[in-house]
């Protein structure tokens, strides 16, 4: 008998959740939950806020500068770009009136306050609903977190959660995967956080409180010596919010054993190179890779993602890759990948690849990046191999 609930696309009340899904189960915190604690995380964008809402707001060069560019609302972009003017204005020893320093400094700054504006502040009055959500999150065996706010790393910190939880971030700060989780409840970011950042070597850090600066007042530092806020680019987010689909879109796998068939309309060197980069590039994340001798189209055991030649293919791309066959909101059992060339080379199998497992491209990452950024790997334009960030967004997610 089908569940009136799931037939309507209704959730049951938290009450009426079965016991056994409510306890030793993986749970998935997202905006809601910090919305209870704090209703101004209900803010429409930071770049409203950023405009409109804070003691020094955008200037209006600095917004004709976000508007150059397409209307982007990507703060990384502009200050990535204003960042490398203001590189080359010195090494060529150019004439400097300033500018570029101040419009940097405006951005860097309108953003800042936007983040103060809509975080919540820590206060004594947070600490009962703090302890509220830490006694109901130890009873699950795994917590993943979509939010960027501090709520769940303070829940984490509060009283005995430093004994219950583990984030993976060892001494120094330093996010390490390989540390034993041992008796803890894990808790995954899986969209970044604000106490979190990565340096110029590519190694992903948080910053913790130290007695004259909280974790609010430490943001700014994330953007200091070459440090950047870490992002989030897999399915969904809020630029890639659809839900999953048969009708063209990308989605996630449905789980970690994946299993791909390169048909026979790719030349021989096509179809070894899909099992080339499905293995080298893909094999040693946390999926299991398995290339079939033949695909499964139907049925609940489909192949996960079929690689296939489309001589139709518009010469705008090298590749294409969709759903065909979407189990949930975010899930899809089957991907197509498509290429326009029958011996399709490394770096767009990746790509695509990487598509039919849910990683976006820069611009649909949260935050929005370029896509000339180095740990976009095949998913942008520096690198035809999966980055270190790819792979910690696939481990997380799997």
């Amino acid at each position: 008998m089908v569940n009136e609930a799931v037939r309507y696309g209704e959730l049951d009340s938290w009450e009426a959740t079965p016991e056994v899904l409510r306890k030793k189960s993986m749970l998935v915190l997202g905006n809601g939950a910090s919305r209870s604690v704090w209703e101004r995380f209900g803010y429409n964008s930071l770049f409203e806020e950023a405009s409109n809402c804070v003691p020094h707001p955008l200037s209006t060069d600095s917004k004709s500068f976000f508007k150059s560019l397409n209307d982007t609302t990507n703060f990384e972009q502009v200050l990535g770009l204003l960042s490398g003017a203001q590189m080359v204005v010195t090494n060529l020893k150019t004439p400097d009136s300033g500018e570029i320093a101040d419009c940097y400094d405006n951005v860097r700054d309108a953003l800042i306050e936007a983040v103060h504006s809509v975080q919540v502040p820590w206060s004594d009055a947070l600490r009962n609903d703090l302890d509220l959500i830490q006694a109901e999150l130890v009873n699950y065996k795994r917590v993943f977190t979509t939010n960027y706010d501090l709520i769940p790393y303070w829940m984490l910190m509060q009283n005995q959660g430093p004994m219950q939880f583990k984030d993976f971030f060892g001494a120094g700060g330093v996010f390490d995967p390989s540390l034993p989780v041992g008796g803890y409840v894990p808790m995954y970011y899986l969209h970044g956080a604000l106490h979190l950042y990565k340096t110029p070597e590519g190694h992903t850090r948080k910053h913790v409180n130290d007695p004259d600066h909280s974790l609010l007042d430490r943001f700014k530092e994330s953007f200091d010596n070459g440090n950047l806020p870490v992002f989030d680019s897999m399915f969904q987010t809020p630029s890639a919010n659809y839900s999953c689909s048969d009708s063209g879109s990308i989605c996630r796998t449905d789980n970690s054993s994946l299993t791909a068939y390169a048909e026979t309309s790719l030349t021989t060197s096509g179809r070894n190179m899909v099992s080339s980069v499905l293995n080298d590039e893909f094999g040693p994340t946390d999926f299991t890779i398995t290339i079939e001798s033949s695909g499964t189209y139907t049925g609940g055991s489909e192949t996960d993602i079929i690689a296939l030649y489309d001589p139709n293919i518009s010469p705008s791309y090298d590749g294409i890759a969709w759903c065909d066959d979407s189990i949930s909101s975010t899930q899809c059992d089957q991907h197509y990948t498509a290429y326009r060339h029958d011996s399709p080379w490394y770096s767009i199998v990746c790509h695509e690849s990487g598509h039919a497992v849910g990683l976006l491209h820069g611009g649909q990452a949260n935050a929005s990046q370029s896509d000339s950024n180095a740990d976009l790997g095949c998913m942008g334009t520096a690198s035809g191999t999966l980055d270190w960030h790819n792979v910690d967004q696939i481990n997380a997610t799997y």
